[in-house]
């Protein structure tokens, strides 16, 4: 399970969301130009992580369904819930310092269920901490997952092939007006499918580097080329950005396989860093887009340039800190109170 390659890449996913969202207070300071969007893609390197960290560190273990849950929910409800109730509380005593928050209590009891539900706001299907919509994903993948764990080991791969084909499939066949419905049953669980299988693929092969370059380069230019790609053929999201991520990561642990990657610290750091990273990195970059707004700094081309520097170094230290001061203390915690059961949570820990 320590494959260096996949917490690399779980840094370089986060950094692709950080950067995507940094057009948002950009637009608000009067930037009107392009902006790569295939940095989106980051979501799904993170769905096809998940998928490959959760099916190849039990795919051969028994592990009870409680245990999977109670792992999962340990990993990634209590900083989550953390940073929800700050908003929750921002937005009931402060709302004028959040933009894309409005109080309310069926809101806000679904962000805290992982349940998709309009936001007040815009009414789209965002919890108030919005980058939670991906764990909301997460959740059903989890769910899904600990119910093929109630069968043998051996069928396990198809048990969690079978319900993430499922799901997507009524969506495409009933084509639910529920935006609730729609949202269960989107293609996008799929990306969750290409780890798993990576991982079934690949945990007994020997790895290929000229072959896993490849791969990983020809999912590069796939991710670079999304956008233009989308302007001419209507393909869905697992397809125009799963496919590639799924080529990324397979690549690079091919690569992996095949030659000792050298332990960088700072990778390694925002590898370690990356759920904080992921969830804080929308409040750092409207603070500092705020802040900049009341600063004599105009809205030149230098200005919006160093803003986004600011911005993106702001975001990354503000994850580091999070993490270093309340992620990382929390999960030592846990895993010294389950120290009996320390060989399955080591197994099932990383996100």
């Amino acid at each position: 399970m320590n494959y260096r390659s996949i917490h690399y890449l779980r840094a370089v996913a986060a950094l692709m969301v950080v950067f995507c969202h940094i057009e948002i207070p950009l637009a608000r300071l009067g930037y009107q130009g392009i902006w790569p969007g295939f940095l989106e893609g980051g979501v799904d390197i993170f769905f096809v992580i998940s998928g490959f960290v959760i099916f190849l560190s039990i795919q051969s273990k028994s592990v009870s369904v409680f245990e999977f849950y109670k792992r999962r929910i340990l990993r990634i409800v209590p900083l989550y819930w953390i940073i929800t109730t700050f908003l929750v509380l921002v937005a009931a005593f402060a709302p004028q310092f959040l933009k894309s928050v409005r109080f309310d209590t069926l809101h806000i009891a679904a962000s805290y269920a992982f349940l998709p539900y309009p936001s007040p706001a815009d009414g789209l299907l965002y919890p108030i901490l919005v980058p939670g919509w991906t764990l909301n994903y997460e959740m059903l993948f989890y769910a899904a997952f600990g119910l093929s764990l109630l069968g043998p080991p051996r069928w396990r791969i198809m048990a969690i092939s079978g319900m993430l084909m499922c799901l997507p499939l009524l969506g495409m066949l009933f084509q639910p007006a529920s935006p609730g419905l729609n949202f269960l049953t989107s293609t996008i669980l799929l990306e969750f499918l290409f780890g798993v299988m990576i991982a079934w693929l690949l945990c007994n092969r020997s790895g290929s580097r000229t072959g896993g370059a490849a791969l990983l380069l020809f999912g590069v230019l796939l991710f670079v080329a999304a956008p233009v790609i989308a302007q001419h053929v209507p393909l869905q999201r697992f397809v125009l950005l799963g496919v590639p991520a799924g080529m990324i990561v397979a690549g690079a642990l091919l690569v992996e396989k095949a030659i000792t990657l050298p332990a960088w610290r700072l990778p390694k750091l925002l590898g370690d860093s990356s759920y904080s990273l992921y969830l804080t990195h929308g409040i750092v970059l409207s603070a500092i887009g705020q802040l900049w707004l009341r600063l004599p700094f105009g809205n030149g081309g230098f200005s919006l340039a160093a803003f986004s520097v600011l911005a993106l170094l702001s975001s990354v230290l503000g994850g580091v800190v999070i993490y270093r001061l309340i992620d990382e203390p929390l999960q030592k915690r846990f895993r010294a109170g389950g120290k009996n059961n320390r060989p399955i949570e080591q197994a099932i820990a990383a996100r």
